[in-house]
């Protein structure tokens, strides 16, 4: 499931770099949140030996890390290529080195394993590997021993074994793969394919605990052997260094702990509440006080209700964890239970809450939202500045919804298009003004999107019977409020009835004098221009492949447009490429283009790869896109700096103010400011 100026009466941030616009209410900044809406799947937490330094992983929206014990979270992606994170470890010797496995739902080549050395400021690729392993398990971890100095050398990884991407052709190489060098370099171990897929912990005393669905398993360094201490599946594993020759194991329903190194066993009941359809899954022990003990069951078949049980005690007794969302903006929905304790303190863990982090200070008898700075919500296509207020905002959302604002991005109401509670899939949303809203309702991504109003700020809704046969993509006119679009649909008196254009199937641009311009689609793709508010529309340009996005330049009667990935302009009946910058992989991915409407000469792109981090997202020039700056960030991670605007869906300048808004592919809402003495 991720878009993302404040008017000048507000406070305005400092001008320089990225300033996160997270999703948060006026009710819980009144109760003192800040915001952080989440949006996005959770798929691996770490803590480091102190219990300051964290990382999450999320499924297509990266890593955040968190420098004050889990309490406020950033996005932390400066080299890393990866749209998603499903393994993370932190070095127990220096938590600035860490590992991170690259991932996503699709495949992509530069996936796989990923180092950093300066606390997630930065990342590198080290071993690249051509999978999506998209999945929930602990298959990277660093294993101290006795000739280690500063930092670890010795890590493993346990590459995917049963790909299964959504799209693309994975690369199957499973197994066991070593680095002797702290995370440097790496290579497969000969003969472990049956260590493809497993769940990875440290025993202690420099060996490996490693859990297959046949057993668990002791592996030695030393010798690159392993023996099976356990049969069964295995779907969770936790050891603690206290406690060398311990192990705590988990299958799908049952709990037990070995005390001689899986010589003996001793079975922990969880009694009454585990349920017949329950499935036991990665148990935590505390590494400060091994009596505490953290375990969640999934559901078969799912129902999504999936229980966390705690105990205090040794496993004699059980309780079920509570779990408070206050703070959160987003409706809660249950996510797999993956927890990390606290390494020093046996009251502190970290989990998940629905998608976004949570935080315990009871032992994990309960678990709170704590996720500030975590936004990763995923606008459903373009968002525009109502022409009745620029301050006044609609984000529809792909799988939340969406949410309005009406004081240039201060705050933000909650609007459920979709009536569904745990969310719903909106688009190409529109406010014609703080209690006009319209946008299209679909039963999922791919489906007909139904045209929607609401007349009262979102809180209710009213299914007009249309469907938007057009671009996912609301506007306005600006020479009157009344008449708004989105898609193809039309309305010229402020949304009470709308009509069907000919000629247009999205508005993207328009100009100071009330011209209005937008794509058609068909065997020839078309251009087109309207001066009379959308009612009729003329060619401008024929294209060979669809426009998708569309800024006008009044001064130099320039229309830049976007196509094929590239970006381009029109001028006086002459077409030119424009040289954006390219990543990493030497490719544009150009999905977006704005103009500064005061000052035109400012040109931005915005570029996302979706199976992969652009590392150029956001792009500026100010000479009318002769050169070029790349916005994103590009160096390590400074104090106070923000990583902000990867993958860049929409990007729009606020006609008043002339910061950018970037709406993102699930890394959340930014803005950045405008060059000085705009």
């Amino acid at each position: 499931m991720i878009a993302c100026l404040l008017a000048l009466a507000l406070q305005v941030p400092s001008p320089s770099g990225w300033h996160p616009m997270p999703l948060v209410s006026n009710e819980l900044k009144s109760r003192g949140f800040s915001g952080g809406e989440g949006g996005q799947w959770p798929r691996a937490i770490a803590c480091d030996s102190t219990g300051t330094f964290l990382l999450l992983g999320v499924d297509v929206g990266g890593i955040y890390r968190s420098l004050d014990s889990g309490r406020t979270w950033e996005p932390a992606n400066v080299g890393f290529l990866g749209r998603g994170a499903a393994g993370l470890a932190i070095d127990p010797r220096n938590p600035k080195r860490a590992l991170a496995i690259a991932t996503n739902t699709s495949v992509f080549e530069r996936n796989g394993v990923y180092l950093t050395e300066d606390g997630a400021a930065s990342w590198r690729p080290v071993f690249t590997a051509a999978i999506s392993g998209n999945e929930f398990r602990k298959q990277v971890a660093f294993v101290p021993s006795q000739g280690d100095g500063r930092w670890t050398r010795l890590a493993f990884w346990s590459r995917v074994a049963n790909d299964q991407p959504s799209y693309g052709s994975a690369k199957s190489e499973p197994g066991l793969y070593r680095s002797d060098d702290g995370g440097r370099s790496w290579r497969l171990l000969p003969r472990t394919e049956r260590f493809g897929g497993a769940i990875l912990e440290p025993a202690g005393d420099g060996r490996l605990w490693i859990g297959t669905r046949d057993g668990l398993h002791l592996f030695d360094p030393g010798t690159n052997s392993s023996r099976l201490v356990r049969s069964g599946e295995v779907t969770g594993v936790s050891a603690v260094a206290s406690k060398p020759r311990s192990v705590w194991v988990c299958g799908p329903r049952e709990l037990a702990v070995s005390s001689d190194a899986g010589q003996t066993w001793a079975k922990l009941d969880i009694g009454p509440l585990l349920r017949p359809e329950h499935r036991l899954r990665d148990v935590a022990v505390s590494p400060a006080d091994p009596r505490r003990i953290w375990i969640w069951a999934e559901t078969e078949p799912n129902d999504w209700n999936w229980p966390r049980f705690v105990s205090h005690d040794g496993g004699r007794s059980w309780r079920v964890a509570a779990k408070n969302s206050l703070g959160a903006f987003l409706p809660d929905n249950t996510r797999q239970g993956i927890a990390v304790w606290h390494p020093k303190n046996p009251n502190v863990l970290w989990s998940l809450g629905g998608d976004w982090p949570t935080r315990s200070d009871d032992g994990g008898r309960s678990v709170r939202y704590s996720g500030t700075g975590y936004a990763c919500l995923f606008v459903g296509g373009r968002f525009a500045f109502s022409r009745s207020d620029p301050d006044v905002v609609f984000l529809a959302s792909q799988d939340y919804n969406g949410a309005l604002t009406t004081d240039g991005g201060a705050t933000w109401t909650y609007t459920n298009v979709s009536g569904h509670p745990w969310g719903g899939f909106a688009y190409g949303g529109y406010a014609l003004n703080r209690s006009v809203l319209a946008a299209g309702d679909a039963d999922g991504w791919g489906a007909p999107r139904r045209l929607k109003v609401s007349r009262d700020g979102g809180r209710t809704w009213t299914d007009t019977g249309l469907v938007n046969q057009g671009l996912d993509a609301g506007f306005g006119w600006s020479k009157d409020p009344r008449v708004a679009f989105v898609g193809d649909l039309r309305t010229e008196d402020l949304g009470a009835t709308w009509a069907r254009m000919e000629g247009c199937h999205g508005v993207l641009a328009d100009g100071p004098g009330g011209e209005l311009f937008g794509v058609r689609r068909g065997a020839a793709h078309s251009v087109v221009r309207s001066d009379d508010g959308g009612r009729t529309w003329s060619v401008l340009f024929d294209w060979p492949e669809e426009v998708t996005d569309l800024a006008w330049d009044p001064t130099r009667g320039r229309l830049y447009f976007v196509s094929g990935l590239r970006a381009r302009f029109w001028q006086r009946g002459a077409i030119q490429d424009l040289d954006t910058p390219t990543d990493a992989t030497g490719q544009r991915r150009v999905r977006t283009v704005a103009v500064d409407p005061k000052r035109p000469e400012f040109v931005y792109v915005g570029s996302a790869a979706h199976v992969w981090s652009y590392g150029a997202s956001v792009a500026r020039s100010l000479d009318a896109g002769r050169t070029w700056s790349v916005l994103t960030l590009q160096a390590p991670l400074a104090t106070g700096q923000k990583d902000g605007g990867r993958e860049a869906d929409t990007v729009r300048v606020h006609p008043r103010t002339g910061w950018v808004w970037v709406a993102t592919s699930c890394y959340g809402q930014w803005r950045y400011p405008p060059p000085p003495g705009r």
